[in-house]
């Protein structure tokens, strides 16, 4: 049987097409979407794919470059070792790898540097004038001779010093021992040595010789800056006198060593002691340093003032008036003691009070008053005639000064020093230097106070006291109150009235006390000239 035809279809309604066709549509929006994406994934592995493998490749290069710079840092430091090995040379500066990299730091050093070679200072040799080494050697044998004598001493007998100088003096043929004197001084003679040493005996220390003023004269000689100027004095006293400690006076106390070098004694502006110093120079195989005379002398001349220093002034003006006063103390005991013994009638026992008999003395000339006596200003008037009621000082002994400044082993004697090279040529040109500089005023012209021109004239603090004359020994020179008594007598002076002693009197005074000598340099340049052989 046939089947009945289907009915007919009906339309599809218009809601599940636009169902239908939104579905399509999404889908191909979908698929568009997720072929994008793919193609965007796939470009990003591909791009990281090359990426990856640029870096691998880098990364190589980079492990080849650092073997590389490794082996070369290695292979540098091996080759510095090497060349320090073969050149037997220290590693000085510090080395270090860093990164494979080798680093050289000159800032940063293993052990410390050599010290640049400096040659020592010589001295060049000259034929007539005594090197630094020559005076130490002299300073140290005179130093021992006055030590024999005494630790205080400063003034050697005359044949002591002979004999030390030919000592020194006297060199055999092929003899190797240290050279100890100039070539021009190097077997002298007896003759010219004993001449030598007289120029420095004094009228009141005849057969002995002032060692200190030796040494400086020896020390001085042949200097192309000559015996220092009073200008140079001058300044020395302008750099001393400001130092000058508390309750002292000028130039009446001790310097220290370092005060003493800061003085421009040697100051050499012109350049004459480089000068003396190129014409002799030392003979070295390499160029020696420069040596500095003018402070190695200065130092040398401190050491002499150190070793030989001097009691003060006013120490030695209380000495000398004691010793006067001894002195009268001692002649007045021995007229006594003559009276004594040439007294006849004396009746008294020996052990009772003597009797005064008043025509016994005048009978006998010795309790009388002498008018040229040293007791005179102990006289005093009875009714117009001037006698003497004991024939003693009526004036007690005089009391020692007392704030003395203190002595040290490093003390310096400004005072000693000072006079010393106020020395001049003549006696007068020294006492006028030696008035100028020692003076409170400091001026070469002008009066000067009656106890500094006596402590100046007689170098007390400065030289060593003459013993007494023979005899009686009476001190050789005059005290403070006979002094100024003997400018007002003899010389029409009014020091006990003003206290100031003048130029002329001084001078004067000078020649009377035959003290001439001693403000007087010795002329040793004529006994040993310049010699160049």
């Amino acid at each position: 049987e046939d089947e009945p035809p289907p009915p007919p279809s009906m339309p599809l309604p218009p809601l599940f097409v636009d169902l239908q066709q939104s579905l399509v549509s999404e889908r191909a929006t979908f698929t568009h979407r997720l072929t994008v994406i793919g193609n965007w994934a796939q470009r990003r592995l591909l791009q990281n794919a090359t990426s990856s493998r640029s870096t691998f490749d880098h990364l190589k290069d980079w492990i080849v470059l650092r073997r590389q710079k490794e082996l070369d840092a290695a292979d540098g430091l091996i080759t510095i070792i090497k060349e320090h090995i073969e050149s037997e040379d220290f590693i000085r500066t510090k080395l270090n790898m860093e990164n494979a990299h080798l680093h050289q730091r000159p800032n940063v050093l293993l052990r410390a540097p050599d010290p640049p070679v400096v040659p020592p200072p010589v001295e060049g040799v000259s034929p007539f004038r005594w090197t630094i080494e020559q005076l130490q050697g002299l300073l140290e044998a005179v130093s021992n001779a006055t030590a024999a004598l005494s630790a205080k001493a400063r003034m050697l007998p005359s044949a002591t010093m002979l004999n030390l100088l030919m000592q020194m003096t006297s060199v055999e043929v092929g003899d190797r021992k240290p050279v100890l004197v100039p070539a021009s001084w190097r077997n002298c003679g007896t003759n010219r040595l004993k001449t030598l040493i007289a120029g420095f005996e004094h009228p009141h220390s005849a057969g002995s010789v002032d060692v200190v003023e030796f040494l400086l004269h020896v020390g001085l000689m042949h200097s192309p800056l000559g015996w220092p100027s009073l200008n140079t004095l001058m300044e020395i006293r302008k750099v001393l006198e400001p130092q000058t400690p508390t309750g002292c006076s000028w130039p009446d106390y001790y310097v220290s060593t370092e005060q003493f070098l800061q003085t421009p004694l040697f100051a050499d502006s012109s350049g004459l002691e480089e000068a003396f110093a190129k014409k002799f120079k030392p003979h070295t195989t390499q160029a020696p340093g420069m040596f500095d005379r003018s402070s190695n002398q200065l130092r040398w001349v401190a050491q002499v003032m150190r070793r030989f220093v001097a009691p003060t002034s006013k120490q030695e003006a209380w000495e000398l008036e004691c010793g006067h006063y001894d002195y009268k103390v001692r002649k007045a005991d021995e007229k006594e003691r003559i009276s004594e013994m040439l007294d006849d009638v004396r009746t008294t026992p020996s052990n009772s009070p003597r009797q005064p008999d008043a025509d016994m003395p005048a009978l006998l000339g010795v309790g009388g008053h002498d008018p040229d006596s040293d007791n005179n200003e102990d006289a005093h008037s009875v009714g117009a005639v001037s006698v003497e009621s004991t024939g003693r000082p009526e004036k007690p002994r005089p009391e020692a000064p007392q704030n003395l400044p203190q002595l040290t082993e490093d003390s310096v004697s400004v005072r000693q020093f000072l006079s010393y090279l106020c020395l001049g040529s003549t006696p007068e040109e020294g006492l006028a230097r030696a008035f100028a500089v020692l003076s409170p005023a400091g001026t070469a012209s002008g009066s000067v106070p009656g106890a500094s021109a006596h402590a100046a004239m007689l170098q007390l603090g400065v030289r060593p006291m003459p013993a007494g004359l023979p005899g009686d020994s009476k001190p050789a020179l005059p005290a403070l109150h006979k002094f100024c008594e003997e400018l007002d007598n003899k010389y029409g002076g009014q020091v006990r009235a003003t206290d100031l002693v003048g130029k002329s009197e001084a001078q004067e005074m000078l020649k009377a006390l035959n003290l001439g000598r001693r403000h007087k340099r010795a002329e040793v340049d004529k006994l040993f000239p310049k010699v160049n052989k």
